[in-house]
C-alpha cells in the first residue's frame, strides 16, 4: 500500500510539472531592426520554435508574443532578405531589441532565399489585409524612384489621389475629388509628421515646404475613414521620419543638378547615443530659376530629429524644422499663351514681380511608453508651429502671421478576449491657432483691411477593432471635432464690421467596416474582402471665408458627406518555380461619396477668387493597385506596379444664378489615370549594384469650368532614371541621372478652375508644365 501510495505522489508530482511546464502567461516583447540602417522591420514573423505560437511586427516594427509552452525556449525572427536569428528565452528577461542583418548589402535589393516569395511591397502592405480602410503605404524606395525635387511624382503613385504642381511653391493635393478646387493649395486633407498636426485650424495643408529626405515613409488613407485623425472628407496623408536605432555615428551628402539652373542639396549628421538614443541634424537647400517667368525660388530647411531612450521611462522623441522660403509666382496663362509661348508669366502678376517671402517652423517632443502588463501603449505628443508671410499679388499684398499650439495624445489598448485579438483606440487633439492677416495697396501700402482670428480646434475619437471568428474582423470608430474661430475686425472705416464668432456646429463622424478573410487554398495565397461606411467633414479655409476684398463671408458653411466602400486586397502566388513562388500584391476599392455643401471656388479674374457651397455632390470611382515580381535571381530583380483611378463624380443639386449645372461633371477631376512603374536591380558583384526604372504617366482630360464648355486635353508622360550604387567598408557611394518628359510633351501641370477674364482678356486656366528636363546626382554616406 505504501508502494502505490509513493507512486501515485510520484506521478502527481509529475503531472503537475509537466503541466505547468506546458503552460505559462509569460510575454516577450520589443522591437526588431535593421542592424545597418536602424529603419524599422514591419511584419517580421515571430515564431517559437517546436510550437505553432507566432506573431509579425506591427507598423511600427514592434512584436508582443505570449509564451505559451516554456518548454521551447528558442525563439525565430526571419524577414525576407535578412539572415533568420535564433534567440535562446531568458525567463528574467521580457523585452528584447532585435538586430538583423540583411543578406546583401544594398537596402531594396534584397537577395531572395530559396522559400516563398512575396514582392518587395508586402513588408509594406502586410498589415493592411486587416483594415477596413483603403489605405497606401509609401516607403523610401519609392521616393527614390524619382528626382526628389517634388513631392507629385511619388504621391501621384497613390490610386485615387492626384496632386498637381503649378511651381515648386504652388501645388495642389486632391483625393477622390476632395480638394480639387481649392485654389492655390491642399486643402480638405489633414496631414500629420509622427503624429503632430500639420494641417491648420481651418484644413489648409502644406507639405511641400518639406525635404523628402526628411521622411522614411508616408501613408494615405483615402477618403473619411480614420477617425484618429479627424475623419476628413478627403483623407489623412501620415508622413513619418526614420529611427535610427543602432545606426552607426555616420555623415550624409547629397547633391543633385538639373534644368533651369536646378540644383539641391541635403547634409546630414547623425551621433548614436548607444542604448540612450541618437541625434541627427540636417541642412538642405533648394535653388531653381524654373522654367517660366517669373518664376525663380529659393528654399532653405534646418532640422532636428531625436530620440532619448528612458528604459521603463518610455522614449522621448524631439522634431524641429525650420524653412525659409522666397519664390516667384508665374500664376496660370490663358489657352492662346500656353500654346504659343508656355514659358510666359501671367503679364499682371510678372508687372509686379508676384511673389511669396515667409518663413514657417514645425516644433514637436513627443512621449511613448508600452505597459505590457496592462496592455496599454501610450503616445502623445506637444507642438508649435508657425508661419510669416509677405506675398505680392497684383490686386494687393498679403501679410499673415500665424502661431499654433496644441497637444495630441493617444492611448492603444490590445487584449486577447476568447482567444480573439482585441483592440481599443482613444485619444484627443486639441490646438488654438492665432491668425492675423492685412491687405495693402500695392505701391503704396495703405491698408484695406486689418484682421485677427483666433481658430479653436478639439478632436476626441475612440476605435475599436475586435475579430468576432476566425476569419471576420469588426472596426467601428467615432470621431468628435468642435472648431470655431473668432474673427476681430481691426481696419473699420464705416459700419462693415466684421467682427464676431463664426463657429461651426460640432461634428459627430462615425464609421464602421468588416474585413472578411476566406479560407482559400494556399496556393491562392492570402486575400481578404472589406466593407466600410464613414462619415467626414471638411472646414472651409480661410481664403474661402473671405471675399475678394478681405471681408467675411457667413453664410459658408463645412463640407460634410458619407462614403461608403467595398474593395479587397492581397497576396496571389503562381505555382512553384524552382522551389519558389512568386506573387502579386493587389488593392481594388469601389467607393460611392455623397457630398453636402460642396465648397466650390470662383475665379474672379485678376487673380481674386472666392467660394460658394455648390449643393451636393457624388463622387463615384474605382482605384486599383497591382505590383508584380516577374523576374528575381540573386543577380537581378524585376518590380513591376499599375496603379488605375477611375472617377464617375457629378453635381447632384447645383444652381449658380441663373446658370443650372446639376448632372455635369465635377471639375478638376480626370475621368482615367494611370501611373505605371517598371523597375530594375542588377548585383554586378556582392556591393555594386545597377539600377533602372521606366515611369509612365496618363492623365485624361477634365473639365475645368463647372458647364463643362472646355476641358484640359489628357496627356501621357515617360520619365527615366538610372544609378549605381557602390558599397565599400564605411563608405557608400550612389551615382545617377535621368530624364523626365522623355518625349517633350506639351502638357498642363495645374488648372486654376472656372477662371474669369477680366479687362477683355481671355480666361487664364493653366500651369504650364515642364517640358524634356534633365537631373542628375550623386550623394555619399560615411559611417565613422
Amino acid at each position: 500500500f505504501i508502494m502505490k501510495k509513493q507512486i501515485l505522489i510520484l506521478i502527481s508530482i509529475f503531472i503537475f510539472t509537466f503541466v505547468n511546464a506546458q503552460s505559462t502567461d509569460f510575454e516577450i516583447s520589443g522591437t526588431i531592426i535593421d542592424a545597418e540602417t536602424g529603419e524599422l522591420l514591419v511584419y517580421t514573423t515571430v515564431f517559437q520554435v517546436g510550437t505553432v505560437n507566432g506573431t509579425t511586427s506591427d507598423i511600427d516594427g514592434k512584436f508582443r508574443l505570449k509564451i505559451e509552452d516554456s518548454t521551447y525556449k528558442e525563439i525565430e525572427f526571419s524577414f525576407i532578405g535578412y539572415e533568420t536569428q535564433l534567440i535562446t528565452l531568458d525567463f528574467e528577461q521580457t523585452e528584447y531589441d532585435i538586430l538583423l542583418k540583411q543578406v546583401s548589402i544594398e537596402i531594396g535589393m534584397p537577395i531572395i532565399p530559396s522559400r516563398r516569395i512575396y514582392p518587395q511591397p508586402h513588408n509594406e502592405n502586410g498589415k493592411l489585409l486587416n483594415r477596413s480602410t483603403p489605405t497606401t503605404i509609401l516607403s523610401k524606395k519609392t521616393f527614390e524612384r524619382n528626382d526628389g525635387f517634388s513631392f507629385a511624382p511619388v504621391l501621384n503613385q497613390t490610386p485615387g489621389l492626384f496632386m498637381q504642381n503649378g511651381t515648386l511653391n504652388t501645388n495642389r493635393i486632391s483625393i477622390r475629388g476632395i480638394g480639387a478646387r481649392s485654389p492655390f493649395s491642399t486643402s480638405k486633407i489633414r496631414a500629420y509628421i509622427n503624429e503632430i498636426p500639420l494641417t491648420s485650424g481651418d484644413g489648409e495643408t502644406t507639405i511641400e515646404d518639406f525635404d523628402l529626405s526628411f521622411f522614411d515613409k508616408i501613408e494615405i488613407t483615402k477618403g473619411p475613414g480614420d477617425v484618429k485623425y479627424g475623419s476628413s472628407l478627403g483623407g489623412t496623408i501620415l508622413m513619418k521620419t526614420f529611427d535610427l536605432y543602432n545606426n552607426p555615428n555616420h555623415f550624409e551628402s547629397k547633391t543633385q543638378f538639373g534644368s533651369y539652373n536646378t540644383v539641391s542639396t541635403t547634409n546630414q549628421l547623425t551621433t548614436n547615443l548607444g542604448n540612450s538614443g541618437w541625434i541627427n541634424i540636417r541642412h538642405s537647400l533648394l535653388r531653381s530659376d524654373g522654367y517660366r517667368n517669373n518664376n525663380e525660388s529659393d528654399r532653405q530647411n534646418f532640422s532636428l530629429l531625436g530620440k532619448v531612450s528612458g528604459g521603463e521611462v518610455g522614449n522621448f522623441y524631439v522634431l524641429a524644422n525650420y524653412t525659409n522660403a522666397k519664390a516667384e509666382i508665374p500664376s496660370s496663362i490663358d489657352s492662346l499663351t500656353f500654346v504659343n509661348n508656355p514659358q510666359a508669366a501671367a503679364a499682371n502678376w510678372e508687372s509686379v514681380n508676384g511673389n511669396e517671402d515667409y518663413d514657417k517652423g514645425t516644433f514637436g517632443l513627443s512621449y511613448e511608453k508600452d505597459f505590457y502588463d496592462a496592455n496599454w501603449q501610450i503616445a502623445s505628443s506637444v507642438f508649435y508651429t508657425f508661419r510669416n508671410n509677405y506675398e505680392v499679388r497684383p490686386f494687393n499684398i498679403l501679410d499673415e502671421n500665424s502661431d499654433m499650439f496644441g497637444i495630441r495624445a493617444k492611448g492603444t489598448y490590445n487584449k486577447q478576449i476568447k482567444n480573439n485579438p482585441f483592440e481599443l483606440v482613444i485619444g484627443t487633439e486639441i490646438f488654438n491657432e492665432n491668425y492675423d492677416w492685412q491687405t495693402l495697396e500695392n505701391g503704396t501700402e495703405n491698408q484695406i483691411s486689418d484682421n485677427q482670428e483666433t481658430r479653436f480646434y478639439y478632436n476626441a475619437f475612440a476605435q475599436a477593432d475586435y475579430k468576432i471568428w476566425n476569419s471576420v474582423t469588426f472596426n467601428a470608430g467615432l470621431n468628435f471635432n468642435n472648431t470655431r474661430y473668432e474673427l476681430t475686425d481691426l481696419f473699420n472705416p464705416d459700419s462693415t464690421n466684421q467682427s464676431g464668432n463664426y463657429s461651426f456646429e460640432p461634428t459627430v463622424s462615425p464609421r464602421f467596416g468588416v474585413v472578411f478573410e476566406p479560407s482559400f487554398p494556399n496556393k491562392f495565397g492570402e486575400t481578404v474582402f472589406y466593407i466600410n461606411v464613414g462619415h467626414g467633414f471638411s472646414p472651409p479655409t480661410v481664403s474661402e471665408t473671405l471675399t475678394p476684398d478681405g471681408q467675411i463671408n457667413p453664410n459658408i458653411q463645412p463640407e460634410t458627406g458619407w462614403n461608403y466602400e467595398v474593395g479587397s486586397r492581397g497576396f496571389l502566388y503562381e505555382l512553384p518555380r524552382t522551389s519558389q513562388t512568386y506573387g502579386i500584391y493587389y488593392d481594388f476599392s469601389f467607393y460611392r461619396m455623397n457630398i453636402e455643401n460642396l465648397l466650390v471656388g470662383r475665379n474672379l479674374g485678376n487673380g481674386a477668387f472666392t467660394a460658394i457651397n455648390a449643393g451636393k455632390t457624388q463622387h463615384n470611382g474605382f482605384e486599383g493597385l497591382v505590383k508584380y515580381m516577374p523576374f528575381v535571381d540573386r543577380k537581378y530583380l524585376i518590380d513591376l506596379s499599375i496603379a488605375y483611378t477611375f472617377t464617375d463624380y457629378k453635381f447632384t443639386e447645383f444652381t449658380d444664378g441663373n446658370f443650372e449645372y446639376s448632372g455635369n461633371e465635377l471639375t478638376g477631376i480626370p475621368s482615367n489615370s494611370v501611373q505605371t512603374f517598371l523597375d530594375f536591380h542588377y548585383n554586378i558583384k556582392e556591393n555594386i549594384k545597377i539600377y533602372s526604372n521606366i515611369h509612365y504617366q496618363f492623365i485624361d482630360k477634365m473639365p475645368i469650368n463647372d458647364a463643362n464648355t472646355i476641358y484640359s486635353e489628357s496627356y501621357q508622360l515617360t520619365n527615366t532614371k538610372i544609378g549605381l550604387r557602390w558599397g565599400l567598408e564605411k563608405v557608400f557611394l550612389n551615382f545617377y541621372g535621368g530624364i523626365n518628359n522623355v518625349f517633350d510633351k506639351q502638357y498642363a501641370s495645374m488648372l486654376a478652375i472656372n477662371a474669369r477674364g477680366f479687362g477683355g482678356n481671355a480666361p487664364r486656366y493653366y500651369y504650364s508644365g515642364l517640358p524634356r528636363h534633365f537631373y542628375g546626382g550623386f550623394s555619399v554616406k560615411w559611417n565613422f
